[in-house]
């Protein structure tokens, strides 16, 4: 059923339209001017720059060394938001990872097992999972079927970057509707020396983060305890972010319309009235896709750049880190703490 989901995500408008912003986020070109459009394919664009003015024309090329999945819940249950984000996460994987030399060679037309053709385990980058609530049975899934690694305890988002080329190598951390705070905690541990940024995974561009929108974040939290919070990191990172806000239904619609016109197309080379439901493995893609409006809804994809800043005579340059946040635990034990409250789609305060 993950390998169903996985097939008839990966040519869908949403993947494809999530997948060339994180292609961006990891060949990235900076610009100077911050603006945001649509481009009436389903995406908003947001390029964040409001302490630079002037123009940077810095390449970045870097290949994915690793997929972080954290708050993804409990994908057992048939086409359920969770089995749809993680079948979207090993897309990524898939899409990001070198195939052996043999599947090189393979072609997918005509052939009815599409679904089964994933990249090789040899040629897989790495990726990590860890949900409180994951079940053994889902951890033997996860270890078995697919080689992703589990983390064992609860990190509370504080992983920080190991053996990572800032020319070289980026993480993508996918994170679909995890709370603030989890966010924060990511940027802090990748955050790097106080006053300089040569050694920020976070500014660096190894870092990306595909989950809520911390532009909103922004613009909506008005709560004063929430802004004034010395330990939250997203405040502090507004000013250096890259944002590509990808919206579900309107990709979806795209996606009608583009199946439509194929199957009008057939229609008129054939002379006959073709059969246009997606059917994979003998299940509709409609079936499948059921609950993809609670499993992606808005997804933006984010990453932060110096490069503009560092033009710039008066810059205020890469801010202290802030405070480290400890999660206060009552008398309950690690498996209800932090990252649980991703589940319910709930704001951990």
């Amino acid at each position: 059923q993950i390998r169903t989901t996985m097939a008839v995500l990966r040519n869908h408008a949403y993947f494809e339209e999530l997948l060339s912003f994180v292609k961006k986020a990891i060949s990235y070109t900076t610009v100077s001017e911050s603006h945001k459009y649509d481009d009436n394919d389903g995406s908003e664009q947001f390029e964040t720059h409001s302490l630079h003015s002037k123009s940077c024309s810095s390449v970045s090329t870097r290949a994915v060394k690793e997929i972080v999945c954290y708050g993804i819940g409990n994908f057992s249950k048939p086409y359920s938001p969770p089995m749809l984000q993680l079948a979207c996460a090993l897309l990524f994987r898939e899409s990001f990872s070198k195939p052996s030399p043999s599947q090189e060679n393979d072609s997918f037309e005509n052939d009815d097992n599409k679904e089964s053709k994933t990249v090789t385990i040899s040629g897989c980058i790495s990726m990590s999972f860890y949900d409180p609530c994951t079940t053994k049975s889902e951890i033997e899934i996860l270890q078995k079927y697919f080689n992703i690694l589990v983390i064992p305890c609860n990190e509370q988002g504080k992983r920080k970057l190991q053996n990572c080329d800032e020319q070289k190598h980026a993480t993508i951390f996918y994170m679909p509707f995890c709370p603030m705070r989890l966010y924060s905690n990511v940027l802090w541990s990748n955050w790097g020396s106080n006053d300089k940024y040569v050694d920020s995974h976070v500014l660096n561009g190894n870092l990306i983060i595909i989950g809520n929108s911390l532009s909103n974040y922004d613009q909506q939290v008005i709560d004063s305890s929430k802004r004034n919070d010395p330990t939250n990191c997203i405040w502090k990172v507004i000013p250096f972010l890259h944002e590509y806000l990808v919206h579900w239904e309107s990709c979806h619609k795209n996606n009608s319309r583009k199946k439509k016109d194929k199957c009008n197309n057939l229609d008129k080379y054939s002379g006959t009235v073709p059969h246009c439901d997606d059917i994979i493995c003998g299940i509709q893609s409609d079936v499948v896709l059921a609950n993809a409006s609670h499993a992606f809804q808005a997804c933006a994809v984010s990453y932060f750049s110096s490069c503009s800043f560092e033009r710039e005579e008066n810059a205020t340059g890469w801010p202290n880190r802030p405070p480290e946040y400890n999660e206060r635990i009552a008398s309950v034990d690690n498996e209800n703490d932090g990252i649980n409250v991703v589940i319910n789609n709930e704001e951990m305060i």
